[in-house]
């Protein structure tokens, strides 16, 4: 199957630490889940986007098809924009738009289709994500949940080849969660979107996750399997799986 994502020899320079570990090499394959797990303040969201395209690396280069992260030009930039969807809490939307008008933002600049067509196709997403009665309303307005279910609708209007999510489940009530997750699922097994997530939901990685990512301050563990991963006998990793409330 084909790979969507490359992270070739990377290294991230973190904001309070200077990381020593192995640069990290992994792939990502179409319709293919993996999560990025760890203690809070080990780097995991500097890793995220240097994953996503969106920080440059130290050292090594971030691949996706024929791109790179060293992009040439601001085409080669936009190309790489639609093929790796990065979104977090702190992703953006404008504040004068309603929640249609913010779905469809990427997709008209991009001149994707007509805007009839994207309509439809926004409140399809809007609907999927069960934030279709926002469709009129403003950012100011709503729910972080459903500010960040509906910046996810904007990223998948570009059909992107890889979602890069920064703590999706974070806002959300468990039943909330559960159909944001179920909405993922489908979305990797029908779509063959490709999901990087970084959570605190150990369960739901060991579940669904075809690989692991332990990220610590001192290194980054590259598992291929959550079996792999639950069995490791790394004295960080088997502190993370042994704290109370991780399961």
């Amino acid at each position: 199957m084909e790979n969507v994502l490359q992270i070739q020899n990377c290294s991230v320079q973190l904001a309070y630490a200077n990381y020593a570990g192995n640069p990290v090499t992994f792939q990502v394959k179409r319709g293919e889940i993996i999560s990025v797990l760890g203690p809070d303040y080990s780097g995991k969201t500097e890793w995220l986007r240097t994953f996503a395209g969106l920080s440059e690396p130290v050292d090594g280069e971030v691949f996706s098809g024929t791109l790179s992260s060293h992009c040439q030009n601001r085409e080669q930039w936009q190309q790489l924009r639609r093929r790796l969807a990065y979104v977090s809490a702190e992703t953006s939307l404008l504040s004068a738009a309603n929640g249609l008008a913010n779905v469809m933002l990427p997709a008209k600049y991009h001149q994707l289709d007509e805007t009839s067509a994207l309509c439809d196709k926004a409140l399809a997403l809007m609907t999927e994500l069960d934030v279709q009665h926002q469709q009129n309303a403003l950012p100011a307005f709503m729910r972080r949940d459903q500010c960040y279910r509906l910046a996810l609708a904007r990223a998948l209007m570009l059909d992107p080849a890889v979602l890069v999510l920064d703590d999706p489940f974070a806002h959300s009530d468990s039943a909330g969660s559960y159909q944001l997750k179920q909405f993922l699922l489908a979305r990797a097994k029908k779509h063959e979107t490709a999901l990087l997530i970084m959570s605190h939901d150990v369960e739901f990685s060991l579940k669904h996750a075809q690989q692991i990512l332990f990220v610590s301050r001192e290194q980054v563990y590259c598992f291929d399997s959550a079996e792999q991963f639950s069995g490791s006998q790394i004295a960080s990793i088997r502190e993370y799986l042994d704290k109370p409330g991780t399961h």
